[in-house]
């Protein structure tokens, strides 16, 4: 049995287990991979969506895979020049929230969360109409 702490810049609190329950027969690898620790919940924020002049961003839709014990936020702000914006507002229909400030820039946010650390829930897509 042998235990690797990694301790490298950046990558504290990555452990990695390989044991093949035997003293006698050497244990081999070709590769192996680890992961952070379990993170509850994040946020995703889009690039600047730009509609072009004289249009306007007015529907938000998304494809969620949401399990029970996950959840999701989906919001939206809009801006006219992609300098000013309007305040994050919630978008709660995920088959098309109209925008509340239907303008030339657009950016959304989802914040995903999870209370079961085998469940992750997912957003296959995210459409902007206008």
């Amino acid at each position: 049995m042998a235990i690797f702490s990694v301790t490298n810049a950046g990558a504290n609190g990555f452990y990695l287990y390989l044991s093949n329950s035997s003293a006698t027969v050497p244990l081999l690898l070709d590769a192996a991979q680890v992961t952070p620790t379990y993170i509850a919940n994040g946020t995703y924020t889009s690039c600047v969506q730009d509609a072009g002049a004289g249009n306007y961003w007015r529907t938000v839709s998304w494809d969620p895979a949401t399990a029970a014990g996950t959840g999701l936020v989906v919001e939206a702000q809009t801006s006219a020049d992609g300098i000013n914006w309007t305040a994050w507002a919630a978008l709660t229909n995920n088959l098309g929230s109209a925008l509340a400030a239907p303008q030339r820039y657009l950016q959304y946010r989802l914040t995903l969360s999870t209370s079961n650390n085998q469940i992750t829930p997912l957003v296959n897509s995210v459409t902007s109409g206008y």
